[in-house]
């Protein structure tokens, strides 16, 4: 009788370690996906969707990493806590690529884009538009990479 206790004992907790590490590795692998879906890409439109969803998703890091090293240079000491300033309560963006092109050398791109967001400002839902075309380059870990247009102020895209 002992026996038997035992070996159910046993299957029990082999049944209990497998269903743990089934759901330990489905956290894992689900975690991955997320945070794969921003920072520079390899496709200049994928770089410019990828900047957009980790602003939605209030990822600042993620969207500096997806700038380029000049433009993160003008942003300072702290280029995600200014972009947090700029972008930070989107809540939605509905962007549409509309051309992009690259030129001969495949190190330089650029991309116009339709783009409407939307922030909650006041208890209000507010849309603008955020429509542009942005340089690109492709930097030394052979991704794209968003080169911002640095006028007197810094605007959303």
């Amino acid at each position: 009788m002992r026996e038997a206790y035992s070996a159910g004992r046993w299957l029990w907790f082999n049944a209990r370690l497998i269903m743990t590490t089934r759901t330990a590795l489905l956290f894992a692998v689900t975690l991955l996906a997320l945070t794969s879906c921003r920072g520079p890409k390899g496709s200049p439109e994928g770089s410019v969707k990828s900047f957009f969803n980790a602003a939605v998703a209030e990822d600042f890091q993620a969207m500096a990493d997806t700038l380029a090293v000049e433009s993160r240079q003008k942003l300072g000491s702290s280029p995600a806590g200014r972009l947090s300033g700029i972008f930070g309560g989107w809540k939605d963006v509905d962007l549409t690529i509309d051309d992009y092109n690259e030129d001969a050398s495949g190190q330089n791109a650029t991309v116009r884009f339709t783009c409407v967001a939307s922030q909650i400002e006041n208890y209000k839902l507010l849309q603008f538009d955020c429509s542009d075309t942005v340089a690109l380059v492709k930097e030394e870990d052979g991704k794209w990479h968003i080169i911002l247009a640095m006028g007197k102020t810094l605007r959303p895209m």
